[in-house]
């Protein structure tokens, strides 16, 4: 009798994957129960977003491996029904599944001995000397992971997939290859968006970190899956070089810093704090930051160069990472990412105490609006790792205002989204922290159809929409300035990263890293007032804020306090693909981890034009000490896992 086409490849393909979840399924009960003293027990009211999680990171995992089988199972070719082939797809199928397991099941284990999902760092195990030996005794003391494994490749094996005799399928019939294109085109669209975790446009793939979104922090190894976590972490680039013993090295320097009994700037008790963090807002497009040559060059930040007039302004501050997903971890817990985004890393999901968590002990109430959905970028999920209490995302905008506002790709337009953040505000309990992200200025730089002939089209595509969103700041600072929490309120307004500018310097390293950071406060204009030509970087923003607000705990971070001009550590540094750029008030050195290989007056020559190590300047001792011991430090404690202070 003959099969037919659906039942012969699709059927049987969606019931052998559906299959596959069953067996990921099993390996995370077993993972809970054998590591319940770790994860903690499961509230009634938490088993949904659990479960919603875990099915999501297994179809994550389960569709990564299994492309290729899917391709194979589904192509309209006319030997399907060969012996040969049938074999090839069923030893496929068997190994690549049977690896995935295998992997889960060691989780299972492994996961007391590092409380993490194994991730592909932890590949160099498999170098160590007498990693036989290990292994054999692994399987010695866990010998109940054997029968369960065994049993988990007879249900692959024996139900889900046989390998009896099919009848070859009329491909001469063009009727079936139009079916067949159809539905593979249907599998791969499927595929996609479940790799990448979502369908909205806004949605990246996903990272270790965003399960964070779905369980909390001590769960979130709970929901994760691998082969997922050893793909997403490959090439995340995170060895940084050893260079002094632990001693030597924690008397150099270390991430923590005392708080300070005099600070440079007392600001009054129950403080609200407004952080502003505006998408792509690089200095190179403000004419008071960039200083341009021709008069009215550059001017495409009207508003915020009249508000740098009354405030507090760092004229040569830079980012410490490289994308959106870098600005929070930077300037919430003075984090910065190197070779691969913080965030991307499974060294993300951890005990932190951040600007948020610090406020909130404090007795702030917390909140982050973006115009976004919840899982753009890992910025939820990072953000309820530091226990930010409220959220303000695309799905909340638009059940209260509707869906007319967004701009068709990443969220909410601008000066719509910032308009319902200041109702927001206006009902905050007092003293808040509120972080407002931006995105109208990102890429494809949308603006609504109403501004089209307001703003015309610069010399750049992203000028229009930084014109838009400086506009949009214009009206949300108009509706806010006659509030009674105002002139209560410390506002730092930032940029993620710097973008390209007009002038030819902020299109190369180090000034396309330039971001302005300036602290406005209008209840007493003149505490806050000025410019200051210091380097400054997103990492100093958390130790300047704690030490203004009287934060009484030592806190974990890489940065400074701004105010606190008598460091003599003050620099800042970032890494641009080849090596690290470490930019002191005159001097910007090349680190390739081994050696300086270039040092630049890049005041002066902006388009590093003249290199002064051949002509015998060299990097000063100490800087270059104090450089190797930050970079070490950030790797062990990214190993560790570590990011609170002692």
């Amino acid at each position: 009798m003959r099969n037919t086409l659906l039942f012969n490849d699709f059927i049987k393909t969606a019931l052998r994957i559906f299959g596959l979840y069953i067996a990921f399924f099993l390996c995370r009960i077993f993972f809970y129960f054998y590591n319940i003293n770790d994860l903690g027990a499961i509230s009634l009211e938490n088993v949904w977003r659990l479960l919603h999680g875990s099915l999501v990171f297994d179809s994550a995992s389960i569709f990564y491996i299994n492309l290729p089988f899917l391709l194979l199972s589904l192509l309209p070719l006319p030997f399907k029904s060969s012996k040969g082939y049938r074999i090839l797809l069923w030893s496929f199928f068997l190994i690549v599944n049977g690896i995935g397991l295998i992997i889960n099941i060691a989780d299972i284990f492994y996961y007391p001995f590092k409380l993490a999902r194994i991730a592909s760092d932890d590949l160099h195990f498999f170098t160590e000397e007498g990693i036989g030996s290990i292994l054999g005794y692994s399987i010695l003391d866990y010998w109940y992971a054997l029968p369960f494994f065994l049993s988990l490749i007879c249900w692959l094996l024996f139900v889900l997939y046989k390998t009896e005799k099919i009848t070859a399928t009329p491909f001469k019939k063009v009727s079936y290859y139009f079916i067949y294109v159809f539905f593979i085109a249907a599998t791969a669209g499927v595929s996609i968006v479940l790799i990448r975790g979502g369908v909205s446009k806004a949605t990246f793939p996903m990272q270790m970190s965003d399960a964070s979104f779905y369980a909390s922090p001590k769960q979130a190894s709970l929901v994760l899956s691998n082969p997922f976590c050893l793909i997403r972490t490959i090439k995340k680039e995170t060895n940084f070089p050893t260079y002094y013993d632990e001693t030597e090295l924690n008397r150099i320097y270390r991430p923590q810093q005392a708080p300070v009994k005099d600070p440079a700037v007392q600001l009054p008790d129950s403080t609200n704090v407004v952080l502003l963090i505006l998408e792509s807002f690089g200095s190179g497009h403000s004419s008071f930051l960039s200083k341009p040559d021709v008069a009215g060059s550059n001017n495409h930040t009207p508003f915020l160069d009249s508000l740098y007039h009354e405030g507090l302004v760092f004229t040569n501050a830079f980012q410490n990472g490289i994308r959106s997903m870098d600005a929070l971890p930077a300037i919430w817990g003075s984090i910065p990412s190197f070779k691969s985004e913080f965030l991307s890393l499974p060294y993300s999901i951890a005990a932190f105490r951040t600007l948020p968590t610090s406020l909130q002990e404090m007795g702030y109430f917390t909140a982050f609006l973006h115009g976004a959905t919840r899982k753009t970028m890992s910025f939820v999920a990072f953000s309820e790792l530091c226990g930010v209490d409220h959220f303000y995302m695309l799905e909340e905008y638009e059940k209260e205002r509707g869906k007319e506002d967004y701009n068709g790709y990443w969220g909410i337009h601008d000066d719509k989204f910032l308009d319902y953040t200041a109702d927001k505000l206006n009902t905050f309990p007092q003293p808040f922290f509120a972080t407002i992200f931006t995105l109208s200025s990102h890429h494809p730089n949308v603006i609504p159809q109403e501004y089209e002939q307001q703003f015309k089209e610069g010399s750049q595509p992203i000028h229009r929409a930084i014109e838009y969103s400086d506009f949009s700041l214009r009206l949300f600072f108009d509706k806010i300035k006659h509030e009674p929490w105002y002139k209560n309120t410390l506002f730092i307004l930032t940029a993620d990263h710097g973008s390209r500018g007009e002038a030819a310097k902020f299109q190369s390293s180090p000034y396309n890293y330039a971001v302005p950071i300036f602290f406005y406060y209008p209840g007493n204009k003149e505490l806050l007032k000025g410019e200051m030509d210091g380097i400054a970087q997103h990492i100093d923003i958390f130790p300047t804020i704690l030490n203004m607000l009287g934060y009484p705990r030592p806190h974990f971070g890489f940065g400074n306090d701004l105010l606190n001009t008598s460091s003599n550590e003050r620099f800042a540094f970032h890494y641009f693909g080849n090596g690290y750029n470490c930019l002191t008030d005159d001097r910007l050195y090349l680190f390739n981890e081994k050696e300086v290989t270039g040092i630049y007056a890049y005041k002066d020559d902006p388009l590093l034009t003249q290199n002064l190590l051949p002509e015998g300047e060299e990097m000063p001792p100490l800087l270059l000490e104090q450089l190797k011991a930050r970079l070490q430090q950030y790797g062990e404690h990214l190993h560790r896992r570590d990011y609170l202070p002692h």
